[in-house]
Parts: C-alpha cells; sequence; structure tokens
C-alpha cells in the first residue's frame, strides 16, 4: 500500500505505482541487456554457444546421475545392514512397558505379515542395586525364520554343533506342529 502525495502541479500520484514502473523499467532494462549480449555472441560464434549449452546439460546430467548412484548405493548398503542385523521391517511396541499377549496371534495372521517374531524387552533393577540390568528375550524358532544369519551354518569339523543343529531343526518342526 503506497501513500498519496499532492503536487500542487500535478492531480494525485500514487508513489507504490512509481515504484512498480520503475522495477518493471529494470526488468525489461536488464532482459533487453541479456538479448542484445547473448544475441551477439550466438551470432558471432553460434558452434561455442551450443557447445556451452551442451556443456551445461551435460553437467547437470551427470550430477543428477551421481546423486542417483549415490542413493540407490546407500539403500542397497542400508538394506543388507537390516538384513544381516535382524531388524524388522515393522515394530509394534506398547504405550506402557507391558503389552497384552491376546494382540500377537492378530498381528501375526494380518494380512500382508509373512512372519512375526515376539521379542521381550525389559529394563529391570535388581533388589538393592541401582543400575537397570536389560532383559531381552525372543522366541528362537520364530526369530531364525525370519533372520537365519543369527543361527549360524553347521560346521564338518565341528560334530557337537552339527548335533546341536539338527535337534534345532527337530524342535523347530515339533513347534510347527503344535
Amino acid at each position: 500500500m503506497g501513500c498519496m502525495l499532492r503536487n500542487p502541479r500535478s492531480p494525485l500520484v500514487n508513489t507504490s505505482e512509481r515504484a512498480r514502473d520503475r522495477t518493471s523499467q529494470r526488468i525489461a532494462g536488464g532482459r533487453l541487456l541479456a538479448r542484445w549480449l547473448l544475441g551477439a555472441e550466438w551470432r558471432s560464434h553460434p558452434a561455442r554457444a551450443i557447445v556451452a549449452i551442451a556443456t551445461i546439460a551435460l553437467g547437470v546430467a551427470l550430477g543428477y546421475a551421481v546423486q542417483l548412484t549415490n542413493s540407490a548405493a546407500f539403500n542397497g548398503f542400508s538394506a543388507a545392514a537390516k538384513s544381516l542385523s535382524g531388524e524388522a521391517d515393522l515394530q509394534v511396541r506398547g504405550a506402557q512397558p507391558t503389552f497384552d499377549e491376546q494382540w500377537y496371534p492378530r498381528l501375526a495372521t494380518t494380512l500382508g505379515v509373512a512372519l512375526a517374531s515376539p521379542v521381550l524387552d525389559l529394563d529391570v533393577t535388581l533388589h538393592g542395586q541401582t543400575a537397570s540390568l536389560k532383559v531381552l528375550g525372543i522366541d528362537v524358532f520364530r526369530a531364525s525364520r525370519i533372520t537365519p544369519e543369527l543361527i549360524g551354518v553347521p560346521s564338518a569339523q565341528r560334530p557337537l554343533a552339527r548335533c546341536a543343529a539338527v535337534a534345532s531343526r527337530g524342535a523347530r518342526r515339533a513347534h510347527r506342529a503344535a
């Protein structure tokens, strides 16, 4: 909003209109100067102008390609780290430290859930102690189906490990049947 001035020689003059006129004249003058300078360059050296435009376009395309490659590599690395660490795609947590156990079967059988594994994660303080102890409990058989890398591969040089693997497979089958 501009202020109105009264000049004895002219009728009412709006200062905001004057400022707008000056700004539009500057922009038009800048465009005219740019057109004149660039037009002269393009007329005198058309091949150089085309090469300059192509170089700028190529630089922008290469910069974008580097950014796409970087984000694809980062996403691949993140997915591999997530797979090896056993991090879940989705976690459901209760507002309180305890979680109603009746929710687990509902969540595990929900459409779109391939596998579900319950995890108990508590901070417990022992009697007479001030420091807390983190208690982490998992269902090994369900967790091994989600991230088999956590269980390991039995070795032929260690027969007891092989027996433990066979026993764990049998226990897994019994657990699935139950």
